[in-house]
C-alpha cells in the first residue's frame, strides 16, 4: 500500500519520538502514526484484549473484583503479568520510533535540519523521558500490588502485623510541660457525666444452668458463616504495642488480647437489616461453656461463671492457656504462635453464648494502625452531643492532682482515687503536633501536655475530626463512662461508612493499601471471592445510618452488682439474649450510596 493510501497522522505525531510517545500511551500507536496501521493493530491486540476483558468485568461483574483483590495467588499472577506488560510496553515504545524513523528518515532529517536544526540529542533525551515515564508507572503498579499482598498477609496473620513507623516508643524524656497555654483559656461550664455505674455488691446471684449454653464453637464456623441466615462479627479493639507488653515467656508483644472495645455487628442477611451491639467490658460472672466452665469454682461468682472482666477473657490464652480449648499443640511453648487466635476463638464463643448468637469471625482493630487510616480517608465527620473532656487526675499531693488542678478550661475534678496522667495520645508525640493542628476542625482545644499525655476539651456540633482526634472522642472513658465511650466508638465505626465506600476509596488506594493490615485483623476467610464479594456487597448497603445501635447497659438488663461491677445472672442473662433477638427490630432502611445486584457496586 503506497504511503498516499496509508491512514495519515498529523506530520508532527509521524516524528520518532511523537510516535514513541503515542506507544506509551497505548499500544500500537505509535506504529499507526509511524504510517503502518496493519502493524499497529497487531502490537495492539495484546492491550485491547486486556482492556476488554477489565471492561466486561467492570460492566457485568464488578462484585468478582472484590474477590480477586484477596486472592494472594491472583495478585501474585497480576505482579507476573505488570513484569510481562512493561517488556511487551517497552518493546511497543522501541518499535514504534524505530519504525518512525526508517519510514520517514529522510523527509524528519531534512526538516529538521532545514526548519529547526535540532539536535539528534534531543531525541535521545525524548526516548529516555518516555522509557522512564513507563518504567515508573509499571514500578508503580508493582509496589501497590507487593504492598497490597503484604496488608493482605497482615489482615489474616495469625500475628498481627505492627506499623514499623508507628510502635509505641513511649514519651520523649526531653519534652517540655506547657501547663499553661494560652489558647485553652475557655469560659466552660461544669457538666455531670451521664450513665454513672451505681456501687454495692451481692452475695450470691442466680446461676446459670449449663445445659443451656453451647458448647465452643468449631474452627469451620467462619467457613460456614451464611448457614443461619445471618452474619455474626465480633469487633474487638485492642491496644497492641509498647505499652502492652507480654508476660514472659512470651515476649512477642503481639500476643496480648484484651480489648476495651467488644461489640458486634449483627446481619440479617436476607432482609439486609443490622445492628451494632456493644458488650461492656467489665461484665462480671459471664457464663462459660463447659469446656472453660470446669476450671472455675464457685467463689466471687456461681461455678461455671467467669470471675473476672469479660475482657481478660482472652488473657488465658498465654495465662492459663489449657482453659481454652482450642491450639492445644503450641499451649504453653515459649513462642506460642497461636495465642492470638486462640484468644479469638475464646471471645467469638464466650460472647456468643452470652449473646445467643453463632460468632462467624472476629475482627481486632488496632487504635494505632485505625488512626492512620482514617488519616489516609481525609478524616471523619461527628455530631459530637455533649462535651467530652479528658485531664490528669490522682490522689491529694499527687502530681496528677496538682496538674489537674492548675489546667484551666477542662472541666472535671482533679481529684481521683487512681492516678490518671490524662488522654494518652497512642501515636505519641507525632500525634499530639497533629490533634493540636487539628484542633480547630475538630471544635476543640488542647490544653495541656507532658510527653504524650494531654488536657482536652472538644465542644458539642458537627466536626471534622482527624485520625488522633477520632480516637479521642472515641477512647476517653475517665470523666465519662464506659457505656457512653461504648455509644461513641460505634459512631466512628459508622462514620467510616462514607469514607469507606468503594467508589470513594479509589483516589485513596495508595495510602489506604498500606494502613488497612496495620489497623485489622481477621479470622475471616478471606480466601473465598464468593464471600468476599457477599460481604462487601453487604456491606456496601448496611454500614451508615441505617445499622441499629444497641448498648448492653447494666440497667436496661437488670444485672446485679459485684464489687461494684455489673454481673450477669439467669435473669439478665435472659433480657441480653431477648434484646440481641429484637435488635433487628425496626431498623432504619438501608442508605447505602449503591445496588449490590448485579455482583457489584454503582457508583
Amino acid at each position: 500500500m503506497g504511503d498516499s493510501q496509508r491512514m495519515q497522522f498529523p506530520k508532527y505525531l509521524r516524528t520518532p519520538i511523537a510516535a514513541a510517545a503515542l506507544s506509551a500511551l497505548f499500544p500500537g500507536l505509535g506504529e499507526a502514526a509511524a504510517g503502518s496501521p496493519r502493524r499497529g493493530v497487531i502490537v495492539a491486540i495484546p492491550a485491547l484484549a486486556l482492556s476488554g476483558v477489565l471492561l466486561l468485568i467492570f460492566l457485568f461483574d464488578r462484585g468478582s473484583i472484590f474477590g480477586l483483590a484477596v486472592n494472594q495467588s491472583w495478585l501474585t499472577s497480576l505482579l507476573w503479568l505488570d513484569i510481562v506488560a512493561f517488556v511487551y510496553h517497552l518493546w511497543a515504545i522501541v518499535d514504534s520510533y524505530l519504525l518512525a524513523s526508517e519510514v520517514g528518515q529522510s523527509r524528519v532529517r531534512d526538516e529538521r535540519r532545514r526548519r529547526s536544526g535540532t539536535p539528534r540529542w534531543s531525541a535521545i533525551a525524548g526516548v529516555i523521558v518516555i522509557i522512564t515515564g513507563t518504567v515508573a508507572v509499571h514500578a508503580g503498579a508493582a509496589s501497590v500490588d507487593m504492598t497490597w499482598q503484604h496488608s493482605l498477609y497482615c489482615l489474616t496473620a495469625v500475628n498481627p502485623c505492627q506499623d514499623p513507623n508507628a510502635i509505641a516508643k513511649g514519651p520523649d524524656s526531653n519534652s517540655s510541660d506547657n501547663p499553661y497555654d494560652p489558647n485553652a483559656t475557655l469560659s466552660i461550664p461544669s457538666v455531670d457525666p451521664s450513665g454513672s455505674s451505681p456501687s454495692g455488691s451481692v452475695s450470691s446471684i442466680a446461676p446459670i444452668a449449663q445445659s443451656t449454653l453451647s458448647s465452643f464453637a468449631t474452627t469451620t464456623v467462619s467457613e460456614n458463616w451464611a448457614q443461619d441466615g445471618q452474619l455474626n462479627v465480633l469487633l474487638l479493639g485492642v491496644g497492641i504495642g509498647g505499652d502492652n507488653p507480654c508476660p514472659a515467656p512470651n515476649s512477642d508483644l503481639r500476643c496480648r488480647l484484651g480489648p476495651d472495645t467488644m461489640m458486634v455487628v449483627h446481619v440479617d442477611l436476607k432482609s439486609g437489616n443490622a445492628a451494632m451491639i456493644s458488650v461492656g467490658r467489665n461484665f462480671l460472672c459471664v457464663p462459660l461453656p463447659a469446656e472453660m466452665a470446669s476450671h472455675f469454682a464457685a467463689g466471687t461468682c456461681p461455678a461455671g461463671q467467669y470471675p473476672a472482666m469479660l475482657n481478660s477473657v482472652g488473657m488465658l490464652s498465654w495465662s492459663a492457656c489449657g482453659k481454652v480449648p482450642y491450639y492445644p499443640e503450641t499451649c504453653g511453648q515459649s513462642r506460642d504462635e497461636n495465642a492470638y487466635r486462640r484468644a479469638m476463638r475464646a471471645f467469638e464463643t464466650v460472647i456468643g453464648n452470652l449473646l445467643g448468637l453463632t460468632i462467624d469471625g472476629t475482627v481486632t482493630i488496632n487504635p494505632i494502625g485505625l488512626t492512620s487510616l482514617i488519616d489516609d480517608l481525609g478524616g471523619i465527620d461527628i455530631n459530637v452531643t455533649t462535651r467530652i473532656y479528658d485531664k490528669p487526675c490522682g490522689p491529694t499531693g499527687s502530681w496528677q492532682q496538682k496538674a489537674g488542678a492548675s489546667i484551666t478550661g477542662v472541666p472535671g475534678t482533679s481529684t481521683c482515687a487512681d492516678g490518671h496522667n490524662g488522654y494518652s495520645v497512642p501515636t505519641y508525640l507525632s500525634g499530639v503536633q497533629k490533634m493540636r493542628d487539628g484542633a480547630a476542625a475538630a471544635g476543640a482545644t488542647v490544653a495541656w501536655q507532658k510527653g504524650q499525655d494531654i488536657a482536652f476539651v472538644m465542644n458539642p456540633g458537627v466536626h471534622h475530626l482527624n485520625g488522633d482526634w477520632a480516637m479521642a472522642y472515641s477512647r476517653t472513658r475517665i470523666y465519662t463512662t464506659d457505656l457512653a465511650r461504648q455509644a461513641r466508638q460505634q459512631e466512628v465505626l459508622k462514620s467510616l461508612r462514607t469514607g469507606l465506600d468503594p467508589c470513594a476509596m479509589v483516589t485513596r488506594l495508595p495510602g489506604l493499601i498500606g494502613d488497612i493490615g496495620y489497623a485489622f485483623n481477621t479470622d475471616l476467610p478471606l480466601n473465598n471471592a464468593a464471600d468476599v464479594s457477599a460481604w462487601a456487597a453487604l456491606g456496601h448497603n448496611i454500614l451508615g445510618a441505617s445499622v441499629k445501635s444497641l448498648v448492653l447497659t447494666p440497667t436496661d438488663i437488670g444485672m446485679p452488682y459485684v464489687a461494684s461491677y455489673p454481673a450477669v445472672d439467669a435473669t439478665s442473662w435472659a433480657k441480653i439474649k431477648n434484646l440481641v433477638a429484637h435488635s433487628l427490630d425496626s431498623v432504619p432502611a438501608a442508605t447505602g450510596s449503591g445496588s449490590s445486584s448485579g455482583g457489584g457496586f454503582t457508583c
